[in-house]
C-alpha cells in the first residue's frame, strides 16, 4: 500500500492542515515528509499545526484567524490538505474550510488516520461529516481497517482513496526533532543482544486497555529472556501520554526483574537511525491504521512481528491481537534472521 495523494501536486501553494513534529508520531511524521516531499515538487507549503496548545484554549479565537487569514492572505486555485485525527473541535473547523472553498476556489483533500475516530461519533455528529464530506474534492483513507470503519458509518465522500502514510526518510531532512540519542543507550546496545525494539507516539488506553500493547510485550519479553538471556528492548515514546498507565508498566518491569533488560527512551528522537542497529523490531498495538513505524522497519530490512489488526505488509509475521504467548512465538519465528552481535558505537556523538 503506497502514498500516491501528493504525487499529482507541484508548483503550486499547498495549505497543510494537522499536527507536525514535536511530538513524533505516524501522523505527524507522515505530515512532515509530505511537506518536505511537496517542496521539493515545487510547492510552496504553508502549516496550519491544529495541536498546539493555545488553540485548544482560545478555539474561537483561532477559528476567527484562520478564516480571516484563508479568506484575505490565502492564493486561489491552491490546495488544502487537512488531516483528521482526534483533533477537538474539528468538525468546527473544517466547516470554515468548506465555507472558504467556495470564495477562494480551492482543492479540499482530507486524509483519514485514525481508524477509531469515526467510531466514537454518535448518529447526529456522523450525518453533520457526512455533509461536511460532500464538499471535500477527495478523501484520502490511510489503512484499510481506517476505510472500512468509514465505510461502515457513512462517511465517505465521493472521491475516495486507499493509501499508505509511510514516506522514506530523509538523512538531511530532520529538521524539528532530534536525532542524538543518550550514551546510555548506546552502552546498553553494546552490552544486550538481541535488541528488540517497540515504539509509540505516548502511552494511551483503549477500551480499557494499554493501546500499543506494550503489557503483553512485556510478558513476551519475559519468556524471550530465557530463550536470549541477555536480550534487549527498548522502549521508545516520544512522551510519557497517560501518566497513570507509563507507571503501570513501569511496575510490570520491575515485577518480573527486567530493570537492567528494558531501556525506556522518552524524546524527540528519531527511530530510523536505531533501526539499522536492531535484530527486531515489534508492533503489539490492540488497534492500528497504516504504521508507519512498521513500514519503516521493514524499508531497513528489519523484520517485524506486528499483531494482526490494521494494515499490516506481507512480510510481516503477524500474531494474535492480545495473545503474549503467540507474540512470543512470533519473536522466535525460524524467519528472522539475527544480526552478528555488532559493537554500537555510531548511534550517539561522542
Amino acid at each position: 500500500m503506497r502514498h500516491s495523494y501528493s504525487d499529482e501536486i507541484s508548483n503550486s501553494t499547498v495549505y497543510i492542515f494537522g499536527r507536525k513534529p514535536p511530538p513524533l508520531g505516524g501522523v505527524s511524521v507522515h505530515i512532515e515528509r509530505v511537506a518536505a516531499k511537496l517542496e521539493r515538487q515545487g510547492n510552496h507549503v504553508i502549516y496550519f499545526n491544529t495541536l498546539t496548545e493555545w488553540r485548544y484554549r482560545v478555539f474561537f479565537l483561532y477559528l476567527a484567524y484562520l478564516f480571516f487569514y484563508l479568506l484575505f492572505f490565502s492564493k486561489k486555485n491552491s490546495t488544502w490538505i487537512y488531516h483528521t485525527s482526534y483533533l477537538k473541535n474539528a468538525f468546527l473547523e473544517m466547516k470554515v474550510l468548506v465555507f472558504l472553498k467556495k470564495i477562494k476556489k480551492i482543492k479540499l483533500i482530507v486524509v483519514e488516520h485514525n481508524c477509531r475516530y469515526i467510531l466514537s461519533l454518535q448518529e447526529n455528529q456522523v450525518a453533520a461529516y457526512q455533509e461536511i464530506l460532500k464538499c471535500v474534492d477527495r478523501q484520502i483513507f490511510i489503512g484499510t481497517q481506517t476505510k472500512n470503519n468509514f465505510v461502515a458509518r457513512g462517511a465517505c465522500a465521493e472521491k475516495t482513496s486507499l493509501e499508505g502514510a509511510f514516506l522514506p526518510p530523509k538523512p538531511e531532512g530532520s529538521r524539528s526533532c532530534m536525532s542524538n540519542y543518550p550514551k546510555e543507550l548506546a552502552l546498553f546496545m553494546h552490552n544486550h543482544y538481541p535488541i528488540v525494539l517497540a515504539n509509540a507516539s505516548q502511552m494511551a488506553y483503549f477500551k480499557g486497555a494499554d493501546l500499543y500493547g506494550f503489557d503483553q510485550l512485556i510478558l513476551a519479553f519475559v519468556q524471550y529472556q530465557k530463550k536470549f538471556c541477555n536480550a534487549g528492548l527498548i522502549l521508545m515514546f516520544s512522551r510519557k501520554g497517560d501518566a497513570e498507565l507509563y507507571n503501570s508498566l513501569l511496575i510490570l518491569i520491575e515485577k518480573y526483574g527486567l530493570q537492567k533488560n528494558v531501556f525506556i527512551l522518552v524524546g524527540g528522537y528519531l527511530l530510523w537511525p536505531l533501526l539499522k542497529y536492531i535484530d527486531l523490531f515489534v508492533r503489539p498495538a490492540m488497534s492500528d491504521g497504516a504504521s508507519v513505524s512498521v513500514e519503516e522497519a521493514l524499508y531497513f530490512n528489519v523484520p517485524v512481528v506486528a499483531s494482526d489488526i490494521g494494515s499490516r505488509p506481507k512480510k510481516c509475521i503477524l500474531y494474535p491481537v492480545g495473545n503474549s504467548q503467540k507474540l512470543f512465538m512470533a519473536m522466535c519465528d525460524k524467519r528472522i534472521k539475527l544480526k552478528k552481535c555488532p559493537i554500537i558505537t555510531k548511534i550517539v556523538k561522542k
